[in-house]
């Protein structure tokens, strides 16, 4: 079931409860002569809203079906039948009982603009995307100024790859909602993907306001940040992500590119190094490094080789990975003093991906490990490995 379905559901199934039913009590019975509908057996839509909230569909349907024979012009109960058998993956009775409850008499608008739009997600489910934009349509005409049906609808197009559609319906809901916090998320997305690095800044510093502690919103905005080569506000936000949530390999690796850009060498390699940590699954400290003498080692996802190699101060080294063609492996390279502290690292600066630390001078005498693995363009094929030392 598509996420947005799944909240939307859960927000259904809390909102509708036996309140609701005695409201429509005094709701008018449409063609039925300008009578009323008269609510028999609350209980029992009490009962079956407990069983659905419960998570037990299948008594949620009995009782929702006895009550619309008590009801039978009740739309709520079927609407939320229908939705039972949403969750039991029966389309059909879905359908059916949704069109009856847009059918019978409307307790409100934003009853309508969910009726539709739950609907919108059977057709959706059944591949019939025309009739699902119908529905969303129709959600968004019921009532135009309310967020709901411009916010289900702008997943639907984000969903079908309609980017600009998506664009204009969560700007809707911005400004119908200002303080939706999903369609922040959304819009910041598509601004960040489309390179408005400005506009996706100003959507994810106003859901910064709104989700102060969410890592995930500081690390977008970092990369709107870096797409703008604003470096210090990157890592003001990376460290804020980090400070958060401090196991995600991802915030390291960006965060150590953003050192490297503010050339904060020890630190990019400090970065590096955490974020191979969190990525490592396997350790191969077999190889040893000689000058001159290329390695070829075969790369695979989480898998981390430390290499060692004896230095003196004062020389020069080179360190290069290189991808073996046609490999699309995207190599790190990290060096290291022998008690684990890092020296210096690099991702890309030997062109197409690969790797190379060029004529760094060594601090003092002894052993050096480098360590190879993968940063995040590719994780699996062969890597040469190259040591050239220059002496003082």
């Amino acid at each position: 079931m598509a996420k947005w379905m799944r909240l939307a559901l859960l927000v259904i199934g809390i909102g509708l409860v036996a309140g609701a039913a005695l409201a429509q009590d005094q709701q008018p019975a449409g063609d039925q002569g300008g009578g009323v509908s008269i609510v028999v057996g609350v209980d029992v839509f009490e009962r079956a809203g407990q069983a659905f909230d419960a998570g037990n569909f299948e008594q949620a349907i009995t009782d929702y079906s006895l009550f619309i024979l008590l009801n039978p012009t009740f739309s709520q109960a079927y609407f939320q039948r229908g939705v039972s058998y949403t969750q039991l993956n029966d389309y059909d009775k879905a359908l059916a009982d949704l069109t009856s409850s847009l059918t019978l008499p409307q307790p409100s608008p934003d009853f309508t603009v969910r009726a539709y739009s739950v609907r919108a997600f059977i057709y959706q489910e059944l591949a019939d995307l025309d009739a699902a934009l119908k529905d969303l349509n129709a959600a968004v005409a019921a009532s135009p100024e309310q967020a709901d049906g411009y916010y289900w609808r702008g997943q639907f197009y984000l969903e079908q790859n309609q980017i600009d559609e998506a664009l204009a319906d969560f700007s809707k809901v911005i400004e119908y909602a200002p303080d939706t916090v999903d369609a922040y998320a959304y819009r910041g997305a598509i601004y960040l993907q489309r390179e408005d690095y400005a506009a996706a800044t100003a959507d994810y510093t106003q859901l910064i306001e709104l989700t102060p502690d969410d890592a995930r919103v500081y690390f977008q905005r970092a990369l709107a940040y870096i797409g703008q080569e604003q470096w210090a506000e990157a890592l003001a936000d990376l460290d804020e992500a980090i400070a958060i949530q401090d196991n995600v390999p991802e915030l390291y690796l960006q965060r150590a590119r953003v050192n490297s850009e503010l050339g904060n060498t020890a630190p990019s390699a400090e970065d590096y190094m955490q974020y191979a940590r969190l990525i490592q699954t396997t350790v191969n400290t077999d190889i040893l490094l000689r000058p001159g003498e290329s390695q070829v080692v075969e790369m695979e996802a989480g898998l981390l080789y430390g290499m060692g190699f004896e230095g003196q101060a004062g020389q020069t080294i080179t360190l290069t990975v290189d991808a073996r063609v046609p490999q699309t492996v995207d190599p790190l390279l990290i060096l290291l003093r022998s008690n684990g502290d890092a020296l210096v690292a690099d991702d890309d600066s030997g062109g197409d991906y690969n790797a190379r630390i060029n004529s760094f001078t060594l601090p003092a005498d002894g052993v050096y490990v480098v360590v190879v693995t993968h940063a995040g363009g590719g994780s699996d094929g062969a890597l040469r490995v190259l040591l050239q030392v220059e002496q003082p």
